[in-house]
C-alpha cells in the first residue's frame, strides 16, 4: 500500500506490507477453491469483497501504525 504516511515511515511501511502480503496471499488462496465450492454467480461479488476488504483493512492499519508509532517518538 502506497500510503504518504507509510512511505514517510520504514517501520510503517514494513508492518503494513507483511499485513498486507498475508491478506492477499490468502484471498488468493481462498479464490483458488472457492470456485469449486460456490456457484459461478457468486465468484464475481466474493473476489472484489476479499480484494476490498484486504486493501480497505491495510490501509487502516497502516494509518494506525502511523499513529502508534508517532505516539511513541
Amino acid at each position: 500500500m502506497h500510503t504518504l504516511w507509510a512511505l514517510a515511515e520504514e517501520r510503517s511501511w514494513t508492518r503494513t506490507h507483511r499485513l498486507g502480503g498475508r491478506m492477499f496471499m490468502t484471498v488468493g488462496a481462498v479464490l483458488v477453491v472457492v470456485p469449486f465450492v460456490v456457484q459461478v454467480a457468486a465468484l464475481l461479488p466474493l473476489v472484489l469483497i476479499g480484494i476490498l476488504r484486504s486493501g480497505i483493512t491495510t490501509v487502516v492499519y497502516s494509518w494506525r501504525t502511523r499513529d502508534a508509532d508517532s505516539r511513541a517518538a
